[in-house]
């Protein structure tokens, strides 16, 4: 079963600083015709000490017809989630400077043909979001 590893990039970059209250979309992300199956992972951090409210949403925009965007207006956003900079890590310790969030989202809808991450920061600072998705074929 080929897997297949890319880096999601935007404007041709593996990451972008996303400034508060910004709206990113990733560059189109092909998807082989073979594939069956994907999973998402996202980082995000910022260099100041997390706050309430540091929050970055999660989008997956399909194309209505898998060949691409003819405008954003033709997206399909499907929510995956969202990455909250000041949740308590998993040792119940409260995240300090520089800390990085991280989701995976490890089955996500797959269609042929292209598709785009979409990142919301609903946080007061700049954050820098980077992701990868990896897709599993027949």
């Amino acid at each position: 079963m080929p897997r297949v590893n890319q880096a999601i990039q935007w404007n041709g970059l593996p990451a972008l600083s996303l400034g508060p209250g910004a709206v990113a979309v990733s560059d189109d992300i092909l998807i082989a015709d073979t594939a069956f199956d994907a999973g998402i992972t996202v980082r995000a951090a910022h260099s100041g000490t997390p706050a309430a409210g540091d929050v970055v949403d999660i989008y997956l925009a399909l194309s209505a017809d898998g060949a691409g965007f003819d405008s954003d207006q033709e997206m399909n956003l499907i929510f995956l989630g969202a990455l909250d900079l000041a949740a308590d890590r998993l040792d119940g310790s409260s995240p300090g400077a520089g800390w990085q969030a991280q989701s995976s989202f490890p089955s996500v809808p797959v269609v042929f043909g292209k598709a785009r991450l979409v990142t919301r920061n609903r946080g007061a600072l700049s954050v820098n979001v980077s992701a990868g998705i990896v897709t599993l074929g027949s």
